[in-house]
């Protein structure tokens, strides 16, 4: 699976801040059902608190 930068960044809102997005961002309930639809990628929010950086 081929990392795709651009849905990271549009994924958290373009981050002006962090244009690469290599800060943490916390996985709530929309991210991880985009990252589900996107990926086939799904984590236990519920019970853990989970996060996704994008590494180039």
């Amino acid at each position: 699976m081929r990392d795709d930068h651009a849905f990271f960044q549009a994924l958290f809102g373009n981050p002006i801040d962090d244009p690469l997005v290599y800060d943490s961002y916390r996985i709530d309930e929309e991210i991880n059902r985009k990252i589900f639809q996107k990926m086939g990628v799904m984590v236990d929010i519920v019970t853990y608190d989970c996060y996704v950086e994008f590494a180039a």
